[in-house]
């Protein structure tokens, strides 16, 4: 098969993915017009119809929806061909769409992502920051970084670091205040992550290695860690966030730990990836990347190289 078809069904299958001819174009560096032209292309070399275009939204249509499974097959087995033989370093070439959680991107892996980007200069990746739950049907993304676990089984899910969380507060909330134990923390007016810890947060006692919960009284529930620590800073309760968020607090004394002695359940984080994806070297030499930022990061802890390494 010619290189010439092998691109077509790539556009369908980048504009299929997107649901949107812009949203492809962005990605593939190229003009919305140009995703028209290959698309149309190919319905002629196939003498059928893949996209409906007597509908306001993008839809594919039954042709359409049953072509791209079997053109991302396809793909995926081209692909990973193509990497056997070529090898990773002439691999490092065309689009990547990464999504990352807005804390941990803006505080720990955007410059990571910058570097990448400057090591593989061929590629070009999209670099996405939001907390929201990610549908790769709607997005069109390659690796979704997550924080805390995910159990959907038709996704790949690699945990690639632990990240320990702090129980901290203004500490004008707990000067005048004796937090002796687990009882007194709860007693005091809390901002939650949702939907991590919501109304109830667990804790481990350092020393027993006792596990229990507590349940204070939210007085707001956020899924953001800046509005966390903003509100956090501001006095409106205490909460729990990532060391590596509040560390620079912790030395300034902007924050302080309360009951320290007890540690708060940590988080991993997770690369989530299609199973066949075919742009695994990608994938896997970006996990590899960033994963030595992470490790370099205080209160997380890295798993074995061997484990990101597999995800190649």
């Amino acid at each position: 098969m010619s290189t010439d078809k092998f691109d077509l069904f790539e556009v369908f299958a980048r504009t299929a993915e997107n649901g949107s001819f812009s949203q492809a174009a962005k990605e593939l560096g190229v003009e919305p017009s140009t995703i028209s032209r290959k698309i149309k292309k190919l319905e002629k070399h196939i003498k059928q119809s893949l996209i409906q275009r007597d509908s306001h939204e993008f839809a594919l249509t039954e042709t359409g929806h049953r072509f791209l499974s079997e053109a991302t097959d396809l793909l995926n087995r081209w692909h990973r061909m193509e990497d056997r033989y070529r090898g990773a370093e002439q691999s490092m070439s065309g689009a990547l769409k990464v999504i990352a959680p807005i804390g941990l991107g803006q505080h720990v892996l955007t410059e990571s992502t910058v570097e990448f980007q400057k090591l593989y200069p061929e590629m070009r990746l999209t670099w996405i920051l939001r907390d929201e739950s990610v549908k790769f049907s709607e997005t069109g993304c390659d690796l979704w970084i997550r924080l805390g676990d995910h159990d959907d089984s038709s996704l790949d899910c690699r945990k690639l670091a632990i990240t320990q969380r702090t129980l901290v507060a203004a500490p004008e909330l707990v000067r005048s205040k004796s937090i002796k134990n687990a009882a007194c923390v709860e007693k005091l007016p809390c901002v939650a992550l949702d939907p991590i810890d919501g109304g109830q947060i667990q804790l481990t006692s350092m020393k027993s290695q006792q596990a229990r919960y507590i349940y204070p009284d939210v007085v707001l529930s956020t899924n953001n860690f800046f509005a966390m620590h903003t509100s956090i800073i501001n006095g409106l309760g205490f909460g729990v966030l990532p060391h590596w968020y509040v560390n620079d607090d912790l030395q300034t004394g902007r924050l302080t730990k309360i009951l320290p002695e007890w540690q708060p359940r940590s988080l991993s984080i997770n690369a989530v990836f299609l199973p066949e994806r075919y742009r695994s070297i990608r994938i896997g030499t970006f996990v590899e990347h960033i994963s030595s930022t992470l490790k370099a990061t205080p209160g997380i802890r890295v798993f074995s190289q061997k484990k990101v390494m597999s995800i190649r």
